[in-house]
C-alpha cells in the first residue's frame, strides 16, 4: 500500500481501534512517531506532485546507501539523457544509486532529497562530458552534499546546471536478424529427427 493510504488509514483509525496507549509508553509513542511520520511523508509527496518541475518523482524501496555518508535512498527521480553506452560504467562507479536506462533514454538518481537526485545528476553530466574523472566527481560531490546540508551554498543542489532535452533519446537498440530464428529452427528440427525433443 503506497505510504500515503497507509498513513491516511492508520491516522484516521477510530479511537477504538488504535491501542490503548499510556503517556510515554513505547506503544504510545511508536503510534504517534508513525502516524506523524506517515503524515509529513503525505504532505511532502502532494507537494512534489503540486509544484515538481524538475527530474520526473517516484518512490521506491528504501535502500542503505553509504556513500557518501549512511543514509536511506527512496526518493527516484529520472530525466531525459542519452547517455553513451561506453560511460556505464564510470557512470556507476560514480555513484551506485545514479541508475541508467539506455532504452528509454534516460538517466536518474536515488537518494534521500531531492537536492542530493540533483547534485548526482549534475556530477554525472561532468563525467560524461570529461570536465570531472569518476573520482574527482565523488570528492566533489560529499564536499557539496556535506555543505548544503549545513546550509551553505550549492548551485549544482538547486537545479540542473545543465539542459534537458526533452525526448529523443531513446535507443531502440539494434535487432539481430533472422539469424537466431534459423538456428533455433534448425536446432528444433534436429532434435525433432532425433527423437531429442526435451
Amino acid at each position: 500500500m503506497p505510504l500515503p493510504v497507509a498513513g491516511a488509514i492508520c491516522w484516521s483509525m477510530p479511537l477504538v481501534m488504535r491501542p490503548q496507549l499510556c503517556p510515554g509508553s513505547v506503544a504510545a509513542s511508536f503510534f504517534y512517531a508513525a502516524s506523524t511520520l506517515l503524515q509529513c511523508l503525505e504532505r511532502v509527496f502532494r507537494s512534489y506532485e503540486e509544484r515538481h518541475t524538475g527530474p520526473s518523482s517516484a518512490l521506491s524501496d528504501v535502500l542503505i546507501h553509504n556513500f557518501p555518508a549512511p543514509h536511506s535512498d527512496y526518493i527516484t527521480q529520472w530525466i531525459d539523457y542519452k547517455a553513451p553506452v561506453e560511460m556505464f560504467d564510470a557512470i556507476g562507479q560514480y555513484d551506485g544509486s545514479c541508475l541508467v536506462d539506455r532504452t528509454a533514454g534516460e538517466v536518474g538518481a536515488r537518494c534521500d532529497s531531492e537536492a542530493a537526485n540533483i547534485i548526482t545528476l549534475n556530477f554525472m553530466h561532468e563525467i560524461v562530458t570529461g570536465k570531472l574523472t569518476v573520482e574527482e566527481a565523488r570528492k566533489v560531490y560529499a564536499d557539496t552534499v556535506m555543505g548544503y546540508s549545513m546550509g551553505r551554498e550549492a548551485p549544482y543542489a538547486e537545479r540542473l546546471q545543465f539542459s534537458v532535452p526533452h525526448g529523443d533519446t531513446e535507443d531502440p537498440d539494434q535487432g539481430m536478424g533472422v539469424a537466431p530464428v534459423v538456428r533455433q529452427a534448425a536446432g528444433k528440427v534436429k532434435d525433432m529427427l532425433t527423437g531429442d525433443d526435451s
